[in-house]
């Protein structure tokens, strides 16, 4: 049976040769079409020729053979015998060259046809001087076609594996396309013609990739229509303006080559149905349904060959991809080596301690008093018994009690008190031992946390970088020019579409960071869709909007704060952060104290949290990490943390406290609160906030008191919010008015409200 290796190799030589046959078939219907181009003065150059560049490329000769005498015997009339015989005489030297000469070069071949031809030249181009120079000019016309068209097919061949052509590649291959549409100028009827159609085609598609450079390749293919067949002047000077009206509407894209085709046939006036050969509306009409309906990919690898741009334009989805693939690799990579990491940091198993560990210090301790006693013996010869004294005594000791020598030891022992000293020393060093592995172990578990929310995030990152959709250009350019028409300068849009929502990074003036309305405005007229403002990014004089496509619901949110300390300085502190997926994060904290110090761990606390969110940290890491910071920054400072992180999408909430005071939801006519308790933040390494979730409707208004503001209202809360709600519903003038209606009942601490109404 045959191996797998075996199979596939059989597989590859199978397709290989259907290749083969299948370019094979293509030559031989070439060599028919252009062996019947014959000129009026009775040369036929381009059978032969196309039988010498078919040889010189290495292709099937014997087929190409066969549609030269096809073409110039049976199709010619009158059959056409010098080149017939031309192509059999180079067609017998070429086998005798490959037999006898193993390393021929490109020359040789073309030196090789030249010969052939040469050699005919006394057979049938000997009656005069006239009949001689035209076989000459035949000889040149064949040779010099044999080597276009020979550059030409290895080219063509080889485009699989090419960029962009080089200006002699493409030369070579607009005369070969010129000759074979000269093969095809018969086809023509009642204002149709084939070549016409054909060539505008590749016309438009030239000025689509090449702009003004285009016309050049354009008027060179009809130049050799003209020479070559029936074609006119006239013909060539209509194509040079078609093809530069295209060119210059090329950035408007394919659209704009065919409007400005269509521009130039109606200003030259040719159109003529009658005239086959003239750009005429129906030659139009149809390579431009052939140019209109060609994919975009496949315009785009077409185009790429002919200039560098647009082969750059074909290659950037391509590339960004397998940028966006690597880099998703790399951090897929990199989240793998931290979880390696953070595994060193695991759950350490520590050696299991026996039951009566703290025993056996203390009792070695004791122990080791006695050694030099000569009473050692007797006293400890109960081993079990005097471990048991031992411990008694420590703690006798530790309730305060006076210590009293116990059996098995002599009562007139006098090293009883060092004893008892080693003893409770020991303990004391066992148990800060025992502490210092107990914090170990939770520190090192806070670094495997931490490391593992990293990775999370990696691995996310990674995900969205890979899938999510990160440009359209198309949005990019109605976006700039929406903008433009509403009279706001823009300096660029970066369109993309993380979590599958559109976001818009919209350069502007300086001046809109501070009054971005005008700016969302446009962007919702302009592209019919609601957006909220995620963030502004200030680059000097110049800022950037980001912009999110809006969710169901929306959130506004209005604060009012009264400081008590003499410095005028809060030691609250409120903030919110628009997340990207439709989410929102508020918090309120209350730094402990009044001041500049309570403010900045209050800040330092909400920056953090605002951070991770952002960044991507799962709830349960970013708190612990506001935590750990408080607690670490400041050993004798700590603050609490009230928070709600809201989904905009779903309505979905979750309330977050850290020895926060209540929180107060006013539906319909009646007034909800959310407690929790908790410890503040940064009080002690255990500190968890306590979470409650709720869903938020439409209409809903959030009530956030710090603890000066809420105890200094106590029970008028309820009225005191009812009553502003009968008032106002902005936010800003909610929270200003509870807040004077708290000074009203005394203050005594710092006072803030925050208010978030849902709509």
């Amino acid at each position: 049976m045959q191996t797998d290796s075996e199979k596939r190799e059989n597989k590859s030589k199978s397709s290989a040769s259907r290749r083969a046959l299948r370019l094979a078939l293509v030559n031989l219907l070439c060599a028919v079409a252009l062996a019947r181009i014959c000129f009026d003065d009775g040369l036929s150059p381009f059978g032969p020729a196309f039988l010498g560049a078919v040889a010189i490329a290495g292709g099937n000769a014997h087929l190409t053979l066969l549609g030269v005498l096809v073409g110039t015997l049976a199709l010619q009339r009158p059959m056409h015998i010098a080149a017939a015989a031309g192509s059999a005489l180079f067609y017998v030297a070429h086998l005798l060259w490959k037999r006898f000469s193993r390393n021929s070069a490109k020359l040789d071949r073309l030196f090789l046809l030249f010969l052939t031809q040469a050699a005919l030249l006394p057979v049938f181009y000997a009656e005069s001087v006239q009949v001689l120079l035209r076989g000459l000019i035949g000889l040149g016309l064949t040779v010099f076609s044999a080597f276009a068209m020979q550059n030409a097919l290895t080219t063509i061949r080889t485009l699989g594996y090419r960029h962009v052509l080089t200006d002699g590649e493409q030369v070579n291959i607009s005369l070969f396309f010129g000759i074979l549409l000269l093969a095809l100028s018969e086809i023509n009827y009642l204002g149709f013609s084939l070549p016409v159609v054909l060539l505008l085609t590749f016309s438009m598609i030239a000025a689509l990739a090449r702009g003004v450079g285009g016309v050049a390749v354009s008027v060179a293919i009809g130049a050799v229509l003209t020479v070559g067949g029936d074609f006119t002047l006239m013909f060539v000077g209509s194509l040079a303006a078609c093809t530069l009206a295209g060119a210059a509407l090329r950035k408007i894209d394919a659209l704009g080559v065919f409007a400005g085709f269509l521009a130039g046939c109606l200003i030259v006036g040719t159109y003529v149905f009658t005239a086959s050969h003239t750009i005429n509306l129906l030659n139009l009409a149809l390579a431009g349904a052939i140019f209109l309906v060609i994919p975009r990919s496949a315009m785009l690898a077409i185009c790429g060959y002919l200039d560098a741009g647009k082969n750059r334009e074909r290659y950037s989805k391509k590339s960004m991809r397998r940028l966006r693939e690597r880099t998703a690799a790399e951090m897929a990579e990199t989240a793998k080596v931290c979880r390696e990491v953070a595994q060193l940091f695991g759950t350490r198993v520590s050696p299991e301690e026996p039951p009566d560990a703290r025993m056996q210090w203390v009792t070695q301790a004791a122990h080791s008093v006695c050694t030099n006693c000569p009473m050692e013996k007797l006293c400890w010869s109960d081993y079990p018994s005097a471990s048991d004294s031992v411990v008694a005594m420590l703690e006798a000791h530790e309730r305060g009690e006076r210590i009293r020598i116990r059996q098995p030891f002599d009562p007139a022992c006098k090293h009883m008190l060092q004893m008892a000293a080693a003893a409770w020393q020991a303990q004391n060093q066992y148990l800060v031992q025992h502490a210092m592995q107990q914090q170990t172990a939770q520190q090192y578990a806070f670094v495997n946390r931490q490391l593992t929310g990293v990775c999370n995030v990696l691995d996310a990152l990674g995900k969205r970088v890979k899938e999510d959709r990160w440009l359209d250009e198309d949005l990019e350019q109605r976006l700039l020019n929406g903008l433009d028409r509403r009279g706001i300068r823009v300096f660029g849009v970066d369109a993309s579409f993380p979590h599958g929502k559109l976001q818009m990074h919209i350069r502007v003036s300086e001046s809109y960071g501070k009054q971005p309305l005008p700016v969302c405005e446009a962007v919702h007229q302009t592209l019919k869709r609601q957006v909220r403002l995620l963030d502004t990014l200030y680059e000097g004089r110049q800022c950037t909007l980001v912009l999110e496509e809006a969710q169901l619901l929306t959130a506004h949110m209005g604060t009012a704060s009264l400081p008590i300390s003499s410095s005028g300085v809060s030691g609250d502190c409120t903030g919110q952060r628009q997340l990207e997926g439709g989410r929102a994060l508020y918090a309120l904290s209350d730094g402990m104290g009044a001041g500049q110090a309570a403010r900045a761990e209050s800040e330092a606390a909400i920056r953090l949290l605002f951070d991770l969110y952002s960044t991507g940290f799962q709830r349960d890491v970013a708190l612990e990490s506001v935590n750990r910071l408080l607690l670490e920054h400041r050993r004798d400072m700590y603050a609490t943390l009230d928070a709600i992180f809201l989904d905009l999408r779903t309505g979905q909430a979750e309330f977050i406290k850290y020895g926060a005071p209540p929180t107060f939801v006013y539906r319909g006519s009646r007034l909800h609160s959310i407690c929790a308790e908790a410890l503040p933040a940064g009080i002690v390494d255990e500190a968890v906030p306590a979470i409650q979730t709720a869903k938020l409707r439409r209409d809903d208004t959030v009530f956030l008191f710090s603890d000066g503001a809420l105890d200094a209202l106590g029970e008028q809360t309820q009225s005191a919010i009812t009553e502003a709600l009968a008032k106002t519903q902005d936010c800003k003038k909610l929270s200003e008015l509870l807040l004077q209606r708290a000074k009203s009942c005394g203050q005594e601490d710092d006072m803030t409200v925050m208010v978030i109404r849902i709509a």
